[in-house]
Protein backbone atom coordinates (compact mmCIF):
# COMPACT_ATOMS: atom_id res chain seq x y z
CA UNK A 1 0.00 0.00 0.00
CA UNK A 2 1.26 3.22 -1.11
CA UNK A 3 1.12 5.93 1.89
CA UNK A 4 -0.66 9.41 0.64
CA UNK A 5 1.57 12.11 0.33
CA UNK A 6 2.62 14.58 3.41
CA UNK A 7 0.58 18.04 1.25
CA UNK A 8 1.60 21.74 2.64
CA UNK A 9 -0.08 24.94 1.69
CA UNK A 10 3.40 28.31 1.74
CA UNK A 11 3.35 31.13 0.89
CA UNK A 12 6.13 32.57 -1.80
CA UNK A 13 8.23 35.02 0.52
CA UNK A 14 9.02 37.08 -3.07
CA UNK A 15 5.88 37.20 -4.86
CA UNK A 16 2.80 36.21 -2.66
CA UNK A 17 2.04 33.38 -4.81
CA UNK A 18 0.65 30.53 -2.36
CA UNK A 19 1.90 26.94 -3.53
CA UNK A 20 0.51 23.41 -2.40
CA UNK A 21 3.78 21.67 -1.76
CA UNK A 22 3.23 17.45 -1.81
CA UNK A 23 5.93 15.02 -0.56
CA UNK A 24 6.10 11.73 -0.38
CA UNK A 25 8.94 10.13 2.06
CA UNK A 26 11.92 12.62 1.98
CA UNK A 27 11.37 13.69 -1.92
CA UNK A 28 8.83 16.40 -3.49
CA UNK A 29 6.28 14.91 -5.30
CA UNK A 30 4.68 18.44 -6.82
CA UNK A 31 5.15 21.86 -6.77
CA UNK A 32 1.34 23.23 -7.37
CA UNK A 33 0.32 26.87 -7.61
CA UNK A 34 -3.02 27.51 -5.76
CA UNK A 35 -5.13 29.98 -4.59
CA UNK A 36 -6.01 30.19 -0.19
CA UNK A 37 -9.36 30.41 1.19
CA UNK A 38 -10.04 32.46 3.47
CA UNK A 39 -10.09 30.25 6.14
CA UNK A 40 -6.97 28.60 5.08
CA UNK A 41 -3.67 30.94 4.78
CA UNK A 42 -0.29 29.64 5.73
CA UNK A 43 3.02 30.90 7.70
CA UNK A 44 5.05 29.06 5.99
CA UNK A 45 7.03 30.84 3.36
CA UNK A 46 9.17 29.55 0.31
CA UNK A 47 12.12 31.17 -0.65
CA UNK A 48 14.81 30.60 -3.09
CA UNK A 49 18.40 29.18 -2.16
CA UNK A 50 21.12 31.67 -1.23
CA UNK A 51 24.08 31.67 -2.86
CA UNK A 52 27.43 33.22 -2.64
CA UNK A 53 30.08 33.85 -5.09
CA UNK A 54 32.75 34.42 -2.10
CA UNK A 55 33.38 31.76 0.44
CA UNK A 56 36.99 31.29 1.64
CA UNK A 57 35.99 28.71 4.25
CA UNK A 58 34.53 28.66 7.20
CA UNK A 59 34.54 26.18 10.26
CA UNK A 60 38.15 25.72 10.37
CA UNK A 61 38.09 25.07 6.88
CA UNK A 62 39.94 26.79 4.47
CA UNK A 63 39.54 26.01 0.46
CA UNK A 64 42.92 27.41 -0.08
CA UNK A 65 44.54 24.80 2.33
CA UNK A 66 41.67 22.00 1.96
CA UNK A 67 44.25 18.68 2.99
CA UNK A 68 43.38 15.46 1.99
CA UNK A 69 40.57 14.54 4.30
CA UNK A 70 37.08 15.36 2.73
CA UNK A 71 34.98 15.11 5.87
CA UNK A 72 35.50 19.00 7.23
CA UNK A 73 34.62 20.22 3.77
CA UNK A 74 31.42 17.94 3.79
CA UNK A 75 30.65 18.99 7.69
CA UNK A 76 30.85 22.71 5.97
CA UNK A 77 28.94 22.06 2.84
CA UNK A 78 26.32 20.35 5.32
CA UNK A 79 26.25 23.23 7.23
CA UNK A 80 25.52 26.09 4.80
CA UNK A 81 22.61 23.81 3.12
CA UNK A 82 20.69 23.64 6.50
CA UNK A 83 21.22 27.29 6.51
CA UNK A 84 19.45 27.67 3.15
CA UNK A 85 22.45 28.02 0.90
CA UNK A 86 21.69 26.20 -2.16
CA UNK A 87 25.57 27.01 -4.10
CA UNK A 88 29.17 28.74 -2.99
CA UNK A 89 31.99 29.29 -5.18
CA UNK A 90 34.61 28.03 -3.01
CA UNK A 91 37.39 31.07 -3.45
CA UNK A 92 40.87 31.00 -3.28
CA UNK A 93 42.80 33.71 -2.18
CA UNK A 94 46.25 35.05 -3.36
CA UNK A 95 49.29 32.58 -3.07
CA UNK A 96 52.06 30.74 -4.75
CA UNK A 97 50.93 29.31 -8.04
CA UNK A 98 51.91 25.84 -7.19
CA UNK A 99 49.87 25.98 -3.45
CA UNK A 100 47.06 27.33 -5.72
CA UNK A 101 47.37 24.32 -8.64
CA UNK A 102 47.65 22.01 -5.55
CA UNK A 103 44.49 23.09 -3.60
CA UNK A 104 42.24 23.45 -7.06
CA UNK A 105 42.91 19.84 -7.77
CA UNK A 106 42.61 18.21 -4.16
CA UNK A 107 39.29 20.16 -4.63
CA UNK A 108 38.54 18.45 -7.93
CA UNK A 109 38.97 15.46 -6.06
CA UNK A 110 36.61 16.10 -3.25
CA UNK A 111 34.10 16.95 -6.14
CA UNK A 112 34.81 13.56 -7.76
CA UNK A 113 34.30 11.87 -4.31
CA UNK A 114 31.08 13.34 -3.50
CA UNK A 115 28.74 14.43 -6.53
CA UNK A 116 26.90 16.84 -4.27
CA UNK A 117 29.85 18.83 -3.23
CA UNK A 118 30.09 19.20 -7.23
CA UNK A 119 26.39 20.00 -7.29
CA UNK A 120 26.98 22.58 -4.34
CA UNK A 121 30.36 24.25 -5.57
CA UNK A 122 29.22 24.44 -9.60
CA UNK A 123 32.57 26.34 -10.13
CA UNK A 124 35.53 28.37 -7.86
CA UNK A 125 36.46 32.15 -7.80
CA UNK A 126 40.29 32.96 -8.15
CA UNK A 127 40.75 36.30 -6.09
CA UNK A 128 44.31 37.11 -7.24
CA UNK A 129 47.68 36.64 -7.36
CA UNK A 130 47.01 39.10 -10.49
CA UNK A 131 46.29 42.24 -7.49
CA UNK A 132 47.54 45.33 -6.13
CA UNK A 133 51.12 44.47 -4.23
CA UNK A 134 50.47 48.13 -2.45
CA UNK A 135 49.69 48.22 0.66
CA UNK A 136 45.88 49.04 1.80
CA UNK A 137 44.63 47.99 -1.73
CA UNK A 138 46.35 44.27 -0.83
CA UNK A 139 44.20 44.10 2.05
CA UNK A 140 45.22 40.54 3.84
CA UNK A 141 46.62 38.82 0.73
CA UNK A 142 50.48 38.23 1.14
CA UNK A 143 52.39 40.60 -0.81
CA UNK A 144 55.50 37.86 -1.76
CA UNK A 145 52.91 36.05 -3.87
CA UNK A 146 51.41 38.82 -5.98
CA UNK A 147 51.77 38.69 -9.61
CA UNK A 148 51.30 40.15 -13.17
CA UNK A 149 48.76 38.30 -15.01
CA UNK A 150 50.27 35.85 -17.29
CA UNK A 151 48.10 33.41 -19.63
CA UNK A 152 50.18 30.69 -19.13
CA UNK A 153 49.46 30.61 -15.69
CA UNK A 154 46.34 30.59 -15.86
CA UNK A 155 46.00 27.70 -18.00
CA UNK A 156 47.97 25.79 -15.59
CA UNK A 157 45.59 26.39 -12.74
CA UNK A 158 42.21 26.21 -15.15
CA UNK A 159 43.67 22.33 -16.22
CA UNK A 160 44.32 21.58 -12.50
CA UNK A 161 40.48 23.42 -11.95
CA UNK A 162 39.44 21.14 -14.58
CA UNK A 163 38.25 24.27 -16.02
CA UNK A 164 36.02 25.07 -13.54
CA UNK A 165 37.21 28.54 -12.53
CA UNK A 166 34.37 30.57 -13.32
CA UNK A 167 35.71 33.92 -11.62
CA UNK A 168 38.37 35.58 -11.63
CA UNK A 169 38.96 39.10 -9.47
CA UNK A 170 41.99 41.04 -10.45
CA UNK A 171 43.59 44.91 -10.75
CA UNK A 172 43.57 46.41 -14.33
CA UNK A 173 46.09 48.26 -13.47
CA UNK A 174 48.21 45.52 -13.27
CA UNK A 175 50.89 44.89 -16.25
CA UNK A 176 48.44 42.67 -19.02
CA UNK A 177 45.55 43.06 -17.43
CA UNK A 178 43.60 44.39 -19.52
CA UNK A 179 44.87 41.40 -21.99
CA UNK A 180 43.81 39.02 -19.63
CA UNK A 181 40.57 39.99 -19.16
CA UNK A 182 40.04 39.70 -23.03
CA UNK A 183 41.29 36.05 -23.08
CA UNK A 184 38.89 35.40 -19.85
CA UNK A 185 36.04 36.23 -21.20
CA UNK A 186 36.75 34.70 -24.54
CA UNK A 187 37.21 31.84 -22.58
CA UNK A 188 34.06 31.82 -20.99
CA UNK A 189 35.19 33.38 -17.43
CA UNK A 190 34.12 36.04 -15.65
CA UNK A 191 35.68 38.92 -14.32
CA UNK A 192 35.50 41.15 -11.42
CA UNK A 193 37.92 44.07 -10.44
CA UNK A 194 39.06 43.89 -7.07
CA UNK A 195 42.03 44.74 -4.82
CA UNK A 196 42.96 47.70 -7.21
CA UNK A 197 44.17 51.28 -7.29
CA UNK A 198 42.60 51.54 -10.70
CA UNK A 199 40.20 54.43 -10.94
CA UNK A 200 38.61 56.57 -14.10
CA UNK A 201 39.02 55.89 -17.34
CA UNK A 202 41.09 52.45 -16.42
CA UNK A 203 38.03 51.23 -14.78
CA UNK A 204 36.06 51.94 -17.93
CA UNK A 205 38.58 50.16 -20.03
CA UNK A 206 38.17 46.97 -17.76
CA UNK A 207 34.71 47.33 -18.47
CA UNK A 208 34.71 47.28 -22.31
CA UNK A 209 37.45 44.57 -21.94
CA UNK A 210 35.07 42.57 -20.56
CA UNK A 211 34.74 42.99 -17.18
CA UNK A 212 31.79 42.46 -14.64
CA UNK A 213 31.51 42.66 -11.80
CA UNK A 214 33.20 44.56 -8.54
CA UNK A 215 34.68 42.06 -6.13
CA UNK A 216 33.34 43.16 -2.70
CA UNK A 217 33.05 47.36 -3.46
CA UNK A 218 34.03 48.77 -0.09
CA UNK A 219 36.67 46.31 0.51
CA UNK A 220 40.59 45.87 -0.42
CA UNK A 221 41.43 49.36 -0.70
CA UNK A 222 43.89 51.76 1.14
CA UNK A 223 42.07 53.91 4.11
CA UNK A 224 43.78 56.93 2.49
CA UNK A 225 42.50 57.57 -1.07
CA UNK A 226 42.46 60.55 -3.13
CA UNK A 227 39.38 61.85 -2.94
CA UNK A 228 38.32 62.28 -6.96
CA UNK A 229 40.72 60.22 -8.45
CA UNK A 230 39.85 56.95 -6.86
CA UNK A 231 38.17 53.44 -7.52
CA UNK A 232 35.05 54.30 -5.53
CA UNK A 233 33.87 56.66 -8.24
CA UNK A 234 34.99 54.79 -11.16
CA UNK A 235 32.99 51.56 -10.44
CA UNK A 236 29.65 53.09 -8.89
CA UNK A 237 29.76 54.75 -12.23
CA UNK A 238 30.30 52.16 -14.99
CA UNK A 239 26.85 50.82 -15.65
CA UNK A 240 28.45 47.38 -16.64
CA UNK A 241 29.82 46.73 -13.28
CA UNK A 242 27.62 44.67 -10.63
CA UNK A 243 28.93 45.36 -7.52
CA UNK A 244 29.39 42.57 -4.69
CA UNK A 245 29.20 44.00 -1.45
CA UNK A 246 30.02 42.61 2.51
CA UNK A 247 27.00 43.34 5.26
CA UNK A 248 28.40 41.94 7.79
CA UNK A 249 28.76 44.56 10.11
CA UNK A 250 32.26 44.87 10.43
CA UNK A 251 33.17 45.38 6.61
CA UNK A 252 31.11 48.50 5.11
CA UNK A 253 28.68 51.35 7.37
CA UNK A 254 25.58 51.32 6.41
CA UNK A 255 25.52 54.79 4.60
CA UNK A 256 28.12 53.01 2.26
CA UNK A 257 25.49 50.59 1.38
CA UNK A 258 22.99 52.59 0.77
CA UNK A 259 25.11 54.89 -1.42
CA UNK A 260 25.91 51.68 -3.43
CA UNK A 261 22.01 50.83 -3.66
CA UNK A 262 21.20 54.46 -4.52
CA UNK A 263 23.61 54.32 -7.37
CA UNK A 264 23.44 51.12 -8.98
CA UNK A 265 19.85 50.12 -8.20
CA UNK A 266 19.09 47.22 -5.99
CA UNK A 267 18.47 44.77 -9.26
CA UNK A 268 22.68 45.59 -9.77
CA UNK A 269 24.08 44.44 -6.43
CA UNK A 270 24.78 41.16 -5.06
CA UNK A 271 26.19 39.97 -1.53
CA UNK A 272 28.95 37.65 0.00
CA UNK A 273 29.76 37.27 2.79
CA UNK A 274 33.24 36.78 2.14
CA UNK A 275 33.21 34.21 4.88
CA UNK A 276 36.84 32.96 6.47
CA UNK A 277 37.94 29.60 7.16
CA UNK A 278 37.59 30.95 10.84
CA UNK A 279 34.03 32.18 10.10
CA UNK A 280 31.67 30.19 12.72
CA UNK A 281 34.35 29.58 15.41
CA UNK A 282 34.68 30.98 18.94
CA UNK A 283 36.36 33.88 19.38
CA UNK A 284 40.18 33.55 19.99
CA UNK A 285 43.53 33.98 18.01
CA UNK A 286 44.54 31.40 15.25
CA UNK A 287 46.60 30.65 12.49
CA UNK A 288 45.37 31.25 8.96
CA UNK A 289 47.34 32.03 6.02
CA UNK A 290 50.90 31.70 8.10
CA UNK A 291 49.73 34.85 9.83
CA UNK A 292 47.83 35.08 13.26
CA UNK A 293 44.14 36.40 12.76
CA UNK A 294 41.78 37.11 15.70
CA UNK A 295 37.97 36.64 15.48
CA UNK A 296 36.91 39.00 18.35
CA UNK A 297 33.65 38.37 20.64
CA UNK A 298 31.86 40.92 18.46
CA UNK A 299 32.78 38.50 15.48
CA UNK A 300 35.13 40.71 13.50
CA UNK A 301 37.85 38.84 11.51
CA UNK A 302 41.39 40.59 11.25
CA UNK A 303 45.11 40.57 12.07
CA UNK A 304 45.79 41.96 15.12
CA UNK A 305 47.35 45.19 15.33
CA UNK A 306 46.84 46.20 11.34
CA UNK A 307 43.52 46.99 11.15
CA UNK A 308 43.26 44.57 8.45
CA UNK A 309 40.30 42.20 7.96
CA UNK A 310 40.70 38.90 7.03
CA UNK A 311 37.42 37.57 5.26
CA UNK A 312 34.23 37.91 7.46
CA UNK A 313 33.43 35.41 10.47
CA UNK A 314 29.67 35.17 9.45
CA UNK A 315 28.02 33.22 6.80
CA UNK A 316 25.71 34.74 3.78
CA UNK A 317 22.09 34.01 5.47
CA UNK A 318 23.31 36.20 8.82
CA UNK A 319 24.28 38.82 6.12
CA UNK A 320 20.72 38.56 4.66
CA UNK A 321 19.71 39.16 8.42
CA UNK A 322 21.89 42.19 8.89
CA UNK A 323 20.43 43.74 6.17
CA UNK A 324 16.81 43.42 6.67
CA UNK A 325 17.49 44.73 10.40
CA UNK A 326 20.25 47.98 9.74
CA UNK A 327 20.06 48.96 6.16
CA UNK A 328 16.90 48.00 6.28
CA UNK A 329 15.67 46.32 3.46
CA UNK A 330 12.32 44.24 3.69
CA UNK A 331 12.92 40.15 3.05
CA UNK A 332 11.42 40.47 -0.33
CA UNK A 333 14.20 43.24 -1.32
CA UNK A 334 16.93 40.92 1.04
CA UNK A 335 16.97 37.91 -0.64
CA UNK A 336 17.57 38.49 -4.40
CA UNK A 337 20.77 40.02 -3.17
CA UNK A 338 21.66 36.67 -1.66
CA UNK A 339 21.73 34.63 -3.91
CA UNK A 340 19.46 34.36 -7.18
CA UNK A 341 20.83 37.89 -8.65
CA UNK A 342 24.69 36.10 -8.33
CA UNK A 343 23.59 33.55 -10.20
CA UNK A 344 22.35 35.68 -13.12
CA UNK A 345 25.54 38.14 -12.85
CA UNK A 346 27.59 35.42 -12.90
CA UNK A 347 25.76 33.51 -16.17
CA UNK A 348 25.40 30.16 -14.39
CA UNK A 349 22.98 27.61 -13.07
CA UNK A 350 23.59 25.85 -10.26
CA UNK A 351 21.22 22.34 -9.46
CA UNK A 352 20.93 25.12 -5.91
CA UNK A 353 18.87 27.64 -7.85
CA UNK A 354 16.47 25.50 -9.49
CA UNK A 355 13.55 27.09 -7.90
CA UNK A 356 11.18 24.10 -8.66
CA UNK A 357 13.49 21.69 -7.12
CA UNK A 358 15.41 23.86 -4.43
CA UNK A 359 14.30 25.48 -2.01
CA UNK A 360 14.16 26.96 1.69
CA UNK A 361 11.10 27.28 3.88
CA UNK A 362 11.04 29.54 5.82
CA UNK A 363 8.85 31.03 9.07
CA UNK A 364 6.82 34.01 8.74
CA UNK A 365 5.65 34.78 11.75
CA UNK A 366 9.16 34.40 13.07
CA UNK A 367 10.93 37.88 14.34
CA UNK A 368 14.17 36.48 12.90
CA UNK A 369 14.16 37.55 8.95
CA UNK A 370 14.94 34.11 7.08
CA UNK A 371 14.63 31.90 10.05
CA UNK A 372 14.93 28.39 8.11
CA UNK A 373 12.51 25.66 9.08
CA UNK A 374 13.06 22.85 6.10
CA UNK A 375 15.60 22.55 2.98
CA UNK A 376 14.92 20.75 -0.05
CA UNK A 377 17.68 20.47 -2.67
CA UNK A 378 17.17 18.87 -5.63
CA UNK A 379 13.86 17.57 -4.72
CA UNK A 380 15.19 16.09 -1.58
CA UNK A 381 14.25 17.02 2.11
CA UNK A 382 17.53 17.84 3.56
CA UNK A 383 15.91 19.73 6.48
CA UNK A 384 12.27 19.26 7.88
CA UNK A 385 11.75 21.29 10.80
CA UNK A 386 8.09 22.73 9.88
CA UNK A 387 5.08 21.87 11.77
CA UNK A 388 2.53 20.43 9.78
CA UNK A 389 0.06 23.90 8.46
Amino acid sequence: MVNPPDEYLVKEALTGQYWNLAFNDSHLQAKTATDPTPEKTSNLWLSPLLGDPQINGGLGFSFGQPGTDIGPLARLADNLLHRGMGWILPTFITDKLDHLANALHQMEVFCQKKPFLRAFCPGYHLEGPWISPEDGFRGAHPKACVISPVWQDFERLQRAANGNIRLVTLAPESPGALSMIRRLVANGVMVSIGHTRASGTLIREAAEAGATLSTHLGNGISPIIPRHENPFWGQLAEGRLTPSIIPDGHHLPVDFIQTVIAAKGLSQVIVTADSSPLAGLPFGTYTLWDTKVEVTQEGRVGIPGSGLLAGSGCFTDECLRWLVHNVPLTLREAIPLCGPQTAKALAISPIGANFQQSFALIDGKSPIPFEVVGVVFDGKIIRRDWLRQ
